[in-house]
């Protein structure tokens, strides 16, 4: 498992579990996936990679899964950041749009760490402040 390096210039993307489980049916999403890893620009949490490997039931599936996932740069958790998605959510829940923890802190994570969130899941839509890929 290698750790997260610093933010590099070409831009590290996230890729939330909406989008791996796009790519086990849609050749185009999972050749992009390749492309962002082999151009060393693809990272993950803990919780993405626990959401993914939660909705795997083929266990040569997710043994496959999990090695790639594993070879990816993995971000960091320090309390700084479940702080920051506490803030994030609550500030949902004041407008009255409450959205997943889950979501709040791969949002705080993106939004703390400068990176791209890759998703197709509208309750990112929340975030101003969230960078997407692409674009």
């Amino acid at each position: 498992m290698k750790s997260a390096r610093a933010v590099q210039a070409a831009g590290p993307v996230m890729a939330d579990t909406c989008i791996w489980i796009d790519a086990e049916r849609e050749p185009a999403v999972a050749a992009q996936l390749i492309e962002l890893t082999a151009r060393d620009r693809l990272v993950m949490c803990g919780v993405i990679y626990s959401e993914i490997l939660r909705g795997l039931q083929d266990t040569g599936v997710r043994d496959r899964r999990t090695k790639q996932l594993l070879a990816l740069q993995w971000l960091e958790t320090p309390p700084e950041a479940w702080q920051r998605t506490a803030e994030l959510a609550r500030a949902q829940d004041k407008i009255g749009r409450p959205v997943p923890l889950t979501d709040a802190h791969v949002a705080a994570l993106c939004v703390e760490n400068e990176l791209a969130l890759w998703t197709t899941d509208s309750h990112f839509d929340n975030f101003p402040s969230l960078r997407r890929f692409p674009g």
